[in-house]
């Protein structure tokens, strides 16, 4: 829960522009460590599939931001990619989840 209300509020942030250039390059890490601590539950519920694909829609706008770039670096550097694609085994039976985070990964790759 503390989890979920953490990305929620990392997610509201990035939806305001200016708040979104603060961001970019600091949210990476937590984020992605967010991540990987959904994937390890054992029962997928809602909340732990809203909660990524929050963290998912945050790094696309992240993405889009003016630091894009950086932030996008960023996640390489750490692991990003790994980490959605372990993401979208773990919630391999959440369409919702497997379609943020195919978006999110087309835009990581060009």
């Amino acid at each position: 829960q503390v989890l979920s209300s953490c990305i929620g509020v990392i997610e509201k942030m990035t939806k305001n522009p200016e708040m979104t250039g603060l961001l970019s390059e600091a949210t990476v890490t937590p984020l992605l460590k967010a991540l990987d601590s959904l994937c390890e539950i054992d029962e997928i519920d809602d909340e732990a599939e809203d909660c990524v694909i929050k963290a998912c829609k945050t790094f696309q706008r992240l993405l889009k931001s003016e630091n894009g770039q950086s932030a996008e670096e960023r996640l390489k550097e750490l692991g990003g990619i790994d980490t959605f694609l372990k993401v979208m085994d773990h919630f391999k039976d959440c369409p919702g989840v497997i379609r943020t985070a195919g978006k999110l990964m087309s835009k990581m790759n060009g």
